[in-house]
This record gives C-alpha cells, sequence and structure tokens, in this order.
C-alpha cells in the first residue's frame, strides 16, 4: 500500500462519525457505504460471493435484506 492509498483510508475512516462507526459495527454497510466517492474503486477477490470491480456507492452489491429471503420446511415438520 502507498502512502497516498494509506491516506485516502484514513480520511474515509476520519468522515466516520461515532454513531456512523458503531451502525457499521454492527452490520450496518451503509453507514460506510454513504461516504464513498462516486470514483471510489473497490475490487472483491474472486472468490467472494460479490467478487469483481465496483465503482462507487451505486456500484456496490447490497445483501439481500430479510424482505428478499424465504425460508422452506423441508423437514415436513411444518415449522420452518
Amino acid at each position: 500500500m502507498t502512502n497516498h492509498d494509506l491516506q485516502l483510508v484514513r480520511v474515509f475512516i476520519e468522515r466516520f462519525s461515532p454513531e456512523d462507526m458503531e451502525r457499521f459495527s454492527s452490520g450496518d454497510i451503509e453507514a460506510a457505504i454513504q461516504h464513498l466517492d462516486d470514483r471510489a474503486v473497490i475490487d472483491e477477490a474472486g472468490d467472494l460471493p460479490y467478487s469483481g470491480r465496483h465503482v462507487g456507492p451505486r456500484g456496490l452489491p447490497r445483501p439481500p435484506s430479510v424482505d428478499d429471503v424465504s425460508v422452506t420446511d423441508n423437514t415436513g415438520s411444518g415449522t420452518p
């Protein structure tokens, strides 16, 4: 990592309010995404679920919400 890259990461973290950091630490990814520059480039490794190159906050894939997930009971017990 170059000094320039390190400085970019520091500036990104400094933009977080204590509330943002608490939300992000509890899994609220939107708390971090809102601070990304539209030109930010995130490269995710090929073996990760959201692999590929993502540009800006709108380019990042969002994990499914609870409303997007369905549960199917395959046990025959009648309760998911």
